[in-house]
């Protein structure tokens, strides 16, 4: 349902990019509701600086009431900035996330991403 890729895009930030299965979503990070888990990526082999998300689109979901909460969907780009200079062989990423439908949502997930060289 998520295909991920990690690539270096300079010597300190890495860009994440997810595909999300048409007709599914993931949640944002942040959701805009305490009882969602948002979208997740950590990191090993380097120190992050900070991690910028995307903004995604606010919908009403029918099966979570009136409330908006903020969705990932089709293809997003997540920045990963590094402090300092990174070897790509040693990273590792890790995306948690929840992908769903209009009528379900599959079981949280984690996605296991290598990072590869420019």
């Amino acid at each position: 349902v998520v295909k991920a890729e990690a690539r270096l895009a300079g010597d300190s930030e890495i860009k994440l990019t997810l595909t999300i299965r048409k007709g599914y979503h993931i949640y944002g990070n942040p959701t805009g509701s305490e009882d969602l888990d948002p979208t997740t990526v950590e990191l090993s082999g380097a120190a992050v600086d900070r991690i910028v998300y995307p903004t995604g689109v606010s919908k009403v979901l029918a099966s979570l009431g009136t409330e908006k909460i903020r969705l990932y969907e089709d293809t997003i780009e997540i920045r990963v900035l590094l402090k300092g200079n990174a070897d790509p062989a040693s990273l590792k990423l890790k995306v948690k996330y929840q992908a769903c439908n209009d009528n379900s949502c599959l079981a949280p997930a984690t996605l296991a991403v290598s990072v590869q060289p420019r």
